[in-house]
């Protein structure tokens, strides 16, 4: 097997010089965050070893050590912290050249925390991770890959996996119920992890504000995300009360929402120039259901809130529907300007505030002597107009500094990468040995390529067959699959490979009589070796494809399809054991899943036949059911079309 990472080298090998500098900022402006938020004139900053060393007024005489970089007529202020974003392998740069140097991912996958370890190495530039865990939730799920938590012990467990696995906060999604709630914040209390999270609705209302929930974020509960109205005026001036009382942080996100208010005019949010720097899949998954979404609810809570004294943070929910990573943060901060919130307690809420929601105001948030040197240098006084904050002379994270020049390089490096995707993907294909080509497919979002599969046969001695499957899917969620089933009339074991950012996963299915044994190496949970049930004739299928592209592997479908003895207008049940492979489900049920496809043949068309297939409980989940339309020719499928975004359509 080639397990490939060539195409991740050339981006991240541009970046990789992540090595602190000693360096002076002289004669320049310098934001000040005690008592009154101001600009304290003519400073001299110097780093060294990634730290601020001194900060003092600037004297012509004094001899300055390492890079000299005259700050005259500018104005330097801490590195900006962005408090909820979803960050990929593509976006961290985007959040440092808009002065972005910390960011809090939520909520958590392992790809994402293993960027957060490689960018605390030093292996990637980037900005500081604070990484968040998976979302803690209840019955019934609001999305198909949701793990959702019904018992204490169900929470406690969710809880401890959040700690093992390393992450810094835990994350409850807005249907967890109050069982689940307050256990999570019992056992979080517990071992010393923060709670962030959506407001709980599923909550009686006297509920919904415990001191134990560190956050409130993206307003998700607090108004209704379908139409933006929120609870009546004399309600939000008691949630601001107890917010105040619990010392409790709100981040409103408010760039969605004023997204979600201009969804009918979403032409004119595609043109934005930024989302050149978006992933080509992402920008095509992107849509808005026009519905009048009104902004005024979301505005009401924060000026509200803000009346109130409640801290407010700015989180961007960047790679959201139009909501561009690392730009966006500007947007935001001009949003709370709008609502006649001063800048000086805008920039504070981007800085030391958030810092110490973090509990990490002895490192980052302002500049002083001795903290981690985080700093922005503008052309602009962000507290005369904070649209000023776009003006960006350069960066320094930890300590290394990116210029203004260089930053404009990234922004070069990245566009080129993204329209050359289809060319990076071809480096992880090899034509296997003692396999013969059968079919080659590309797969499609809104018309975008957004990832390829091809498969291969091989007739084994004995008689049987195996099916390869190799499978590339553009970022975010940058993977390659690799699946194997043996099989003669039915299959008998499946091997699945799969690389990414997250690192190698291996599993091993194999069939026998009854029962299923399934061993391998998962990311998230380390070794394993589970014992599955298993209906009579039941078929192995690998995991769904990808983030965004919610569909089977043409392998698993191939396999289904392959011994199947069907007449038009009936229906077959076809039991499946499926590998998940899952960060959002939480023990086993992340690994592998039972559940049963639907096949009904329909009359043939242009010699084709057709066949609509569904998966009622898609990722074991009630509530959702997977649908396509297949079409094969000769045994071959020549193409599917799992929604109306969603198609995969045979190449050769």
């Amino acid at each position: 097997m080639k397990l490939l990472l060539i195409w991740f080298l050339p981006f991240w090998a541009f970046q990789t010089s992540c090595i602190a500098q000693t360096f002076t900022v002289k004669n320049t402006s310098v934001l000040s965050l005690t008592d009154t938020v101001r600009f304290n004139t003519g400073q001299t900053v110097s780093i060294e070893n990634g730290r601020i060393k001194s900060v003092r007024k600037y004297d012509p005489d004094v001899q300055l050590q390492g890079r000299i970089i005259d700050g005259n007529g500018l104005f330097l202020i801490p590195g900006l912290i962005d408090c909820y974003t979803h960050i990929h392998e593509k976006s961290l740069m985007l959040d440092l050249v808009n002065g972005v140097t910390t960011v809090v991912n939520a909520i958590g996958e392992p790809y994402q925390h293993q960027l957060k370890l490689k960018v605390d190495a030093g292996e990637i530039l980037g900005p500081r991770i604070y990484s968040v865990g998976s979302p803690i939730a209840s019955p019934a799920p609001v999305y198909h890959t949701q793990g959702v938590m019904s018992t204490e012990g169900e929470a406690r467990f969710a809880v401890r996996e959040t700690k093992r696995l390393g992450y810094d906060a835990v994350f409850t999604y807005v249907n967890i119920n109050e069982i689940v709630y307050m256990e999570v914040l019992r056992e979080s209390k517990n071992i010393g992890l923060p709670v962030f999270g959506h407001t709980p609705f599923r909550l009686g209302f006297e509920n919904r504000f415990q001191t134990g929930q560190l956050s409130h974020n993206n307003l998700v509960g607090l108004l209704d995300i379908r139409s933006g109205y929120t609870f009546p005026r004399d309600q939000l001036k008691v949630i601001a009360t107890k917010f105040k009382e619990n010392n409790t942080y709100l981040v409103p996100t408010l760039t969605i929402h004023k997204a979600r208010s201009l969804a009918h005019k979403q032409d004119s949010l595609r043109s934005s120039r930024v989302l050149e720097y978006e992933l080509p899949r992402q920008r095509a998954y992107w849509h808005l259901r026009p519905t009048n979404y009104s902004l005024s609810g979301a505005r009401d809570i924060v000026k509200i809130c803000y009346e109130e004294g409640v801290k407010l943070l700015i989180g961007t929910d960047g790679g959201f529907h139009f909501v561009p990573h690392g730009f966006s943060y500007s947007m935001e901060m001009q949003n709370f300007s709008e609502m006649g919130i001063p800048t000086g307690a805008i920039l504070r809420a981007a800085t030391l505030d958030a810092a110490y929601y973090l509990d990490l105001d002895k490192e980052i948030g302002s500049i002083e002597e001795g903290k981690v040197a985080d700093l922005v240098l503008l052309k602009g006084n962000p507290l005369e107009d904070i649209n000023n904050i776009r003006l960006i002379e350069g960066v320094s994270v930890r300590g290394q500094w990116l210029s203004r020049e260089r930053l404009d390089k990234e922004l070069s490096q990245i566009k080129k990468e993204l329209n050359n995707l289809d060319n990076a993907r071809q480096s992880y294909f090899y034509k296997p040995k003692n396999f013969s080509h059968l079919a080659s497919y590309v797969i499609s979002i809104n018309g975008v390529v957004a990832g390829e599969e091809r498969l291969y046969k091989r007739v084994n001695q004995n008689g049987s067959y195996t099916l390869l499957s190799i499978n590339a899917i553009d970022p975010p969620l940058q993977r390659i699959t690799e699946t194997e089933w043996t099989y003669s009339t039915t299959v008998t074991g499946m091997k699945v490979t799969r690389t990414g950012t997250e690192g190698l996963t291996k599993l091993q299915f194999n069939m026998r009589s009854d029962s299923c044994y399934v061993d391998g190496l998962v990311p998230l949970f380390g070794e394993f070796s589970l014992k599955q049930r298993l209906e009579s004739s039941s078929v192995l299928a690998g995991p769904n494809t990808s983030v965004n592209i919610d569909m089977d592997l043409i392998g698993n479908l191939h396999v289904m399809l392959q011994n199947l003895k069907i007449a038009v207008n009936q229906t077959v049940e076809i039991p499946v054991l499926k590998a998940e492979l899952n960060s959002e489900e939480w023990g086993n049920d992340s690994i592998v899943g039972n559940m049963k496809y639907l096949i009904k043949r329909q009359a043939d068309e242009n010699g084709m036949q057709v066949f609509d297939y569904s998966c009622p409980g898609f990722n074991g989940d009630p509530a959702f059911t997977l649908k396509g339309v297949i079409k094969t020719s000769s045994g071959i499928i020549e193409s599917v079309v799992f929604d109306e975004s969603i198609s995969v359509k045979r190449t050769k």
